[in-house]
Order: C-alpha cells, then structure tokens, then sequence
C-alpha cells in the first residue's frame, strides 16, 4: 500500500504548490465513492465543481470514462500497481483479513482454499472485507467486475484496455525506475517527486510463504497475474526505450534530491538517529516525523516544507486535502462574487 499512498500524495503535494483544482469529496476523507465505480455524480454537488479539475488524485474505483470526462482533453492518466502475491500478503495482515476470516494466518487459508472454495469466494470475492478488499484487488481497483474474474477473454479485453488507456503504468517494485519514468512523462523536477519509506509493515509482521503457498496464491490471483505480467513487459520495453545507461543516471539524480530533502528534514546522520517513527493508519505500519517539528512554531512547520515528506496517512493526507478544499472553495467564492459583480 505504501507505493499507491506515496504515489496519490505526490499528486495531492503538487496541486497544492501550483494552486490546481484536484477531485475531492465533501466529506473529511481520502477516498470517493469506492466500493462503486468513480462517477461525475459524486462530486457534482461540491461548490467548486464548476471551477473544472486538473488532477485525480485520490483513491476511487477507476472508471476511465467518466475520470476522462471530469480532468477533460490531453489528460496524462498514471497508475501502479504490484506483484501480485506479495500484494495480497501486505493487504491480508495491514487489513487484517485473519479476523476477517475466522482467526485464519495466511497459510491456513491457502490449505483450506480448496475445500472451502465457496466461502472464501463470497468472503474475499463478491463481499470483500469492507465491500473493497479481497481476490484480484488490482482488477478490482481498476473497475473489473468481480463477476467476470474467472472470465479469461474479458480479462484479457480489459487488461488491453488499461494498456491502451494508461499512458504509464508503475511498477511497486521498480519503484525508482517509475519515478524517472514518470518523471521524464511529466516533466516534473525531482524535488517533486522525492519519497520517504512511509507506511511501511514492521518486518516481524511479513509472512514468508513457502513455494507450495505460494504457487496456490499464484493459481487463485490468476486474473490479477495476468495484468501484472502484460504490463511489466510493457514497462520493461519503456525502460528499454529509455536507455539503461540514462536510467542509472537519472536515479543518481533522484537520490541526490532524497539525500537533499533529509538533509533538510532530517538533519544528521541518517534517518534511524534523527527521526522517529510514529503510528499511522494500520497497527501494523510505521512512518518517519521530523524530531525538529516540536522545536519550531506551527506556522515554521509549514513554511518548512518538511510535514509534506513526512507524513501519515491518517493525518497529513487529510490535512493537505483540507488545505486543498480551502483554497478550492475560496476560488469557487470568487468566481461566485465575480458572476454577481457582472450581473
């Protein structure tokens, strides 16, 4: 999960430095609509939405159609996503399947998958914990119809369709490799682009599955399997296309404007002995917060810089979306007083 909120938030922290509209929902949250696809609908009654978007940034059930409406003509769509067994693995501890299920660990539910196929079908298939987590969760997140998982020719058609619709799909575990990539797409500067390791499990927590685990999840998340290899080999060829010589040079640069920013943030030796870690959405993760943020006044803290490096899902996010709403509702109050100064 840590890759998707490092990636949404860069969205978010770029919208705020240049003042650019993001799709946001009414209410205090990080998220739209989701378990239901993505629709004009559920943003229409915003006040600023007649101030038109810029960017998407949040997390929502895709659905291309109507995000390519919203953000209009010569949109850039993006998206990551990860390998599929250790996906499943992170999401069945972060979102605590294990209760979810009957107080099952990862292993004992691949044993009891076959004699309880049924169960588990409606459980982490059709239900989901939360109406959102479960089978194929990449699919899912995508907009494929769970009713369609065991489908082989939609699924195909449909992971054709994102290839065509996506103008680069990330890959979690090449991590830097997409940020160079995404960066040269959107001719951003690294300074935006800069990560932390954030949201990130205690390593105690990590279940190492054996092969025979582990090819039992392979054969269950076939569906999410088959997107995850089209579409590294089609990120493999951009890397290619890059040039790998280029590629080892641009990620020097990116480590520079890391190394810069915690030098910053951060100050001294290395993270371990000049930050400390703090508890963020999930029991189970961990992120880094500045020691320096209790020796400077609030109004220092922002101007720093440094809260939009080190964050946490369940305050920080929310804060800078707060801080995007603000600006976003004084715009639609001006265009409003505007409207009424002509009339």
């Amino acid at each position: 999960m840590a890759a998707l909120t490092i990636f949404l938030f860069w969205g978010k922290r770029y919208a705020y430095k240049f003042d650019l509209n993001v799709v946001l929902p009414l209410e205090r949250k990080n998220s739209i609509g989701i378990p239901e696809l993505f629709s004009t609908d559920l943003i229409k009654d915003t006040l600023w939405h007649h101030l038109g978007y810029d960017m998407h940034v949040i997390h929502s059930r895709w659905n291309h159609s109507e995000v390519k409406y919203v953000l209009g003509k010569g949109s850039v769509f993006i998206t990551i996503i990860r390998e599929p067994t250790q996906q499943f693995e992170s999401m069945f501890s972060y979102f605590k399947f294990y209760e979810y299920l009957g107080n099952v660990t990862l292993p004992n539910f691949l044993d009891k998958l076959e004699d309880n196929e049924f169960e588990f079908k409606w459980k982490l298939e059709y239900y989901r914990k939360s109406g959102i987590w479960g089978k194929n969760q990449m699919l899912f997140d995508l907009g494929f119809p769970v009713t369609d998982f065991d489908n082989e020719h939609k699924v195909k058609q449909f992971v054709e369709e994102v290839n065509k619709n996506f103008h680069l799909v990330m890959i979690a575990e090449r991590f830097e490799e997409s940020v160079v990539l995404l960066k040269e797409l959107l001719c951003w500067d690294y300074n935006d682009l800069v990560f932390l390791q954030l949201n990130t499990r205690h390593e105690a927590l990590k279940v190492n599955l054996s092969v025979g685990h582990t090819v039992k999840l392979k054969k269950w998340l076939k569906a999410d399997y088959y997107l995850y290899k089209k579409l590294k080999d089609v990120f493999d060829e951009k890397v290619e296309k890059f040039g790998r010589k280029k590629m080892e040079e641009e990620k020097k640069k990116l480590t520079l404007a890391r190394i810069k920013i915690l030098k910053k943030c951060f100050p001294g030796k290395d993270i371990p002995e000049n930050a400390v870690y703090h508890k963020m959405f999930s029991h189970t993760s961990r992120g880094l917060i500045s020691k320096s943020r209790s020796l400077l006044p609030e109004e220092m803290w922002r101007i720093s810089g440094c809260r939009l490096y080190g964050f946490d899902e369940s305050f920080h996010d929310l804060h800078l979306m707060d801080q995007l709403k603000s600006a976003q509702w004084k715009k639609a109050d001006m265009n409003t007083l505007h409207s009424l100064e002509k009339e």
